[in-house]
C-alpha cells in the first residue's frame, strides 16, 4: 500500500510538471518564441515528469545532475535578485523585464531544483549511465536545436551572455564548433564531476553509517 502511495504522489507531480510545460510552450508560442521551449533546462522538465512517472531511477538520475549546477545558478541569482535588486552572475537578467506570469511560470527552476536535491538526498547512488544520458540529451537538443532552428537557444549558433561565467568561451579553441565545445564542456565539467561528487559523498555518509552502527553494537 505504501509503495502504490509513492508512486501515485510521484504521478501527481509528473502531471503538474508536465501541465507546467505545456504552459510554458503555450506562453511561449503566443509570444511567437515557440523556439524557447527547446532550452535544455526547459526539456529537463519533460525528462523529469518522465523519470517520476516511471520511477525510472536512471532518468531520474540524469534529470537530477543534469539540472543541480543550472538550478543553483538559477537560485543565487534570482535570491540576490530578490534580496538586492541586483543578480549575483547576472545570467538571468532577462528574468527582471519579464512579464509577472512569466516570471511565474520560469519559477518552475526553483520547483526542478527542490525535486532534484530530494532525489540526491534520497538515493543512496546516483545511476552509473545517469551522466551518459544526460551528455546524449544535451547532444541531441542541440543538434535539433540547430538544424530545426534560426534563434540561438542553446547556444548553438553564437556564443551567450552567461554574465560572469562568459569566461567559458575563451577555453574555446576556434576550429571546435559551438555546439561540440558546449556539449564537451557541460559533460566533461558538469555531468562526471557532478556524478562523481554525489556518489563520493553518499559513499563516504554510507561508510560513517556503517562504523557508526558498529560502535553502537559493539560490546
Amino acid at each position: 500500500m505504501s509503495m502504490n502511495k509513492k508512486i501515485s504522489w510521484r504521478r501527481v507531480v509528473s502531471i503538474i510538471l508536465i501541465v507546467w510545460a505545456a504552459i510554458n510552450i503555450a506562453i511561449h508560442y503566443s509570444n511567437n518564441n515557440p523556439q524557447s521551449a527547446l532550452w535544455f533546462c526547459n526539456t529537463i522538465i519533460i525528462l523529469m515528469a518522465i523519470g517520476l512517472w516511471l520511477n525510472n531511477k536512471a532518468i531520474l538520475s540524469s534529470a537530477a545532475i543534469s539540472y543541480l549546477l543550472f538550478g543553483i545558478v538559477w537560485a543565487l541569482d534570482i535570491v540576490s535578485w530578490l534580496i538586492t535588486g541586483s543578480f549575483f552572475l547576472n545570467i538571468i537578467i532577462y528574468f527582471a523585464s519579464s512579464t509577472p506570469l512569466l516570471k511565474i511560470v520560469t519559477s518552475y527552476h526553483l520547483l526542478l531544483l527542490a525535486i532534484s536535491l530530494w532525489f540526491i538526498i534520497k538515493e543512496k547512488k546516483i545511476h552509473r549511465h545517469a551522466w551518459i544520458i544526460s551528455s546524449f540529451h544535451l547532444l541531441a537538443i542541440s543538434i535539433i536545436t540547430m538544424y530545426a532552428t534560426n534563434a540561438n537557444v542553446n547556444c548553438v549558433h553564437e556564443i551567450c551572455n552567461l554574465g560572469k561565467l562568459s569566461f567559458i568561451y575563451s577555453l574555446r579553441p576556434s576550429f571546435v564548433p559551438l555546439v561540440i565545445f558546449n556539449w564537451v564542456a557541460f559533460t566533461v565539467a558538469g555531468f562526471i564531476p557532478v556524478q562523481i561528487v554525489l556518489n563520493l559523498v553518499k559513499s563516504r555518509r554510507v561508510q560513517y553509517k556503517e562504523r557508526s552502527l558498529t560502535h553502537k553494537t559493539a560490546p
